[in-house]
């Protein structure tokens, strides 16, 4: 009966900040990650806010995010 999406949306960044390797000019980096979000539409927390975190960090597109509801 609901999602946490607001957490999900925080530990998804925390794994790409810690997880994800970025080029540089001696190594190649990951690829975009791709995620996908599942979700019964009916968030129990605040996610707004954290979804505002990720969007920030985001940028420029770091993954791509497919949401299914």
């Amino acid at each position: 009966p609901g999602t946490a999406l607001g957490a999900a949306t925080q530990l998804l960044l925390q794994c790409m900040q810690r997880e994800v390797v970025k080029a540089s000019s001696v190594a190649k980096g990951d690829y975009k990650p791709l995620v996908f979000l599942f979700t019964d539409g009916q968030p129990t927390d605040d996610w707004k806010s954290a979804v505002a975190m990720f969007k920030k960090a985001n940028s420029p597109k770091v993954a791509n995010v497919y949401a299914i509801g």
